[in-house]
């Protein structure tokens, strides 16, 4: 007895739900097996569309044919479109299953391809399921595009909005728990006070979970200040319309955001002077309280002497090559030698190789199930259009569907910027090597740059002395664990010794002087 494998295919779980049942695709396919003496060894079922054979069981299937984990001579289909809904992917798959010694055969039109009248109705329904395939997604895409033309915003909302119905039941977009850290990324943008890197690491230590590439986006999109961008598609051309959701920001701010990415302007920005007889002025405070800052005063000879004082009105004053030199000293604290800068190295890449290595494990099951998910999401959606699913239905699975992919890409996120920053933490640690000496060295800007990077609060001076309240974490763990460091120099260091409790924050990035 001939061996086969059945195969049973629908769009999505739902349309099973709906009428296109998976049980009964089953129930005609082993009739069909039992009549002509075909032994069933395996049932594959899969809920993805047919545009691709880029589904999870039907590559399954190719997987135990190939390790000949089964041996079968036929794949049995209901019928062509079950199959595939493109004619060239499908006679190509039929031809590599025939290279595997499989025969593809179908219960409905089961074709004798031996016979040459056969071939040209055997290709024409192929040609007429892909034909049916191309004409509901060019429905689907008149759809959401009229859609959009109407002010309604079609697929996943975007970051700082959620859908909810309204009064008619269609979705329409509201602001949502991260619509304030979207304003904050305008605003903050259009005063200069950041690039756009540095203002998405604020934002997304914050909550605000998007990637580099995401970020410059969210600026560009238009729906943020209550306008649709529809693209330019076949002979229409790109078209700007107003939506009716809440606008989370100004059309004026937008703009402004936009002529600053374009480059045609720049933010107004107060030009602050460095001084380089005055590298301290802007990191130390005085013991009032009060922020101190710096000024030259100039002698009966005409030479010129440089003082940090108090900006609050008090006697607090002193000179400020005096202070730039203690502060040179109590730097050398912060300065380590090569061999312990090398040794935290090593615990970096320790901790942070585990980090990779649990990402990467859980990426290929999540990859599978973006995969499966989003095939899910847009059939849903196509039904949708096709008036195939109601109203009720459809928000249902979507809203499932789309936690189940914002859930991965949060995943996604945490695994790049593990990747792309830890090149940034070592450059950081390497920058400890010989600190006071990088300092001395280097130019005004540099010793600005560096000053920001270590400190994160304000120095006060007094009594001959450095005081500060709060270093970067990166230093501060240095410091911490120097003696236990040193006294690992021969040993490999490992993250359960304690140096490592969390890995370090950015901060310490090497400029050039």
């Amino acid at each position: 007895m001939k061996k086969a494998v059945i195969y049973s295919r629908v769009s999505t779980d739902e349309q099973a739900q709906l009428g296109y049942s998976l049980r009964d695709q089953e129930r005609c396919l082993r009739l069909f097996c039992e009549k002509n003496d075909l032994e069933v060894v395996h049932h594959y079922q899969d809920d993805h569309s047919a545009k691709d054979f880029n589904r999870p069981q039907f590559q399954q299937f190719l997987r135990d044919v190939k390790s000949k984990r089964i041996k079968v001579d036929y794949f049995v289909c209901l019928k062509q479109d079950r199959f595939s809904r493109d004619t060239r992917l499908a006679l190509n798959s039929v031809h590599d299953l025939e290279k595997l010694g499989v025969t593809v055969k179908y219960v409905e039109n089961n074709l004798d391809l031996s016979i040459a009248e056969n071939i040209i109705p055997y290709l024409l329904n192929f040609g007429i399921a892909e034909l049916e395939n191309k004409r509901l997604s060019e429905r689907t895409k008149k759809g959401m595009r009229q859609a959009k033309r109407e002010g309604r915003w079609v697929g996943t909302p975007p970051r700082g909005y959620k859908s909810i119905p309204d009064s008619t039941g269609k979705k329409i977009l509201t602001p949502n728990q991260y619509s304030t850290l979207i304003i904050e990324a305008f605003t903050e943008f259009a005063q200069g006070n950041h690039s756009t890197e540095s203002l998405r690491k604020v934002l997304y230590a914050r909550g605000l979970k998007v990637s580099e590439n995401q970020f410059p986006n969210i600026l560009k999109n238009p729906i943020y200040c209550g306008k649709i961008r529809i693209d330019e598609w076949k002979e229409e051309k790109e078209e700007i319309v107003i939506g009716i959701h809440e606008p989370l920001i100004s059309v004026e701010l937008f703009e402004k955001v936009q002529r600053i990415l374009n480059g045609t302007s720049t933010p107004n920005k107060p030009h602050k002077k460095l001084d380089p007889e005055l590298p301290l002025r802007p990191f130390l405070k005085c013991s009032c309280g009060s922020n101190l800052t710096g000024s030259r005063s100039r002698s009966r000879n005409g030479n010129y002497h440089y003082y940090y004082h108090c900006q609050n009105g008090c006697s607090v004053r002193f000179p400020a090559k005096v202070a730039n030199k203690k502060f040179e000293t109590f730097l050398s604290m912060f300065s380590f030698s090569e061999d312990v800068i090398l040794l935290y190295k090593e615990v970096l890449k320790d901790e942070f190789s585990k980090q990779v290595k649990e990402r990467l494990e859980l990426s290929a099951a999540d990859a599978a199930l973006k995969l499966k998910t989003q095939n899910l999401l847009d059939n849903a959606d196509e039904k949708y259009i096709a008036n195939e699913l109601d109203n009720t239905t459809y928000q249902r699975v979507k809203e499932k569907y789309q936690k189940i992919l914002d859930t991965i890409t949060n995943k996604e996120l945490d695994s790049k910027v593990v990747k792309s920053e830890f090149e940034k933490y070592l450059k950081g640690v390497t920058l400890l090597d010989s600190l006071d000496v990088k300092y001395k060295e280097g130019t005004i800007e540099f010793k600005n740059a560096l000053l920001g990077s270590i400190f994160m609060g304000k120095l006060e001076f007094s009594e001959n002395e450095y005081r500060t309240t709060q270093i970067n974490s990166v230093v501060e763990n240095l410091l911490l664990n120097f003696n236990e460091l040193a006294s690992y120099k021969k040993e490999k260091a490992t993250t359960n010794s304690g140096f490592l409790q969390q890995a370090p924050p950015l901060g310490l990035e090497p400029r050039t002087p």
